[in-house]
């Protein structure tokens, strides 16, 4: 990962390109809790993968970004990028999970690749079906407002509080 932005501090990020993050759980480039503003940057390659067993939380998310603060996102590129473990049971938001208020406006989000999958040894309370919340974006805060952007290569581009969008 390559930035944590802490509660109560504001962060403006402008032309930067982000390539191959990591992290075993969430925001593989970037930890939000304050409040971030991301303009014409790149992210790429960036991923969110546990194979550790014993990450108990059996849950991804964000392949890029993990916010509970406040995100605007302006003309900013997400191309492959990942999401997804070998014993998580959910992932959500292939390349941004929010939980809090999140502006897109004219951003490409291109052949990011969300998983959940279980182990064939590891069963999960008997039921090895995964869930999948927005294979771009997963908002579950107070806001979520896209504007002139484009999302190809994603079956359920977006999920806002129990309501997944759908590519046209």
């Amino acid at each position: 990962r390559f930035f944590l932005i802490s509660n109560n501090s504001s962060l403006t990020l402008i032309n930067l390109t982000f390539v191959n993050g990591f992290d075993s759980a969430k925001g593989g480039a970037i930890l939000n809790y304050g409040n971030l503003t991301l303009i014409n940057c790149s992210f790429s390659n960036n991923k969110v993968f546990s194979g550790d067993i014993h990450n108990r939380d059996f849950s991804d998310y964000g392949g890029v970004i993990y916010s509970i603060g406040t995100l605007n996102v302006s003309d900013s590129n997400f191309t492959n990028n990942q999401l997804g473990s070998k014993y998580q049971f959910s992932s959500y938001g292939g390349v941004i999970y929010s939980k809090g208020d999140l502006i897109v406006n004219r951003s490409i989000f291109e052949n990011n690749e969300m998983n959940s999958y279980l182990d064939p040894d590891f069963v999960f309370n008997n039921n090895e079906n995964a869930s999948l919340r927005g294979g771009a974006i997963c908002s579950i805060g107070n806001g979520l407002k896209i504007y002139n952007s484009r999302f190809t290569g994603h079956e359920l581009f977006a999920y806002y509080k129990s309501h997944s969008i759908r590519e046209n």
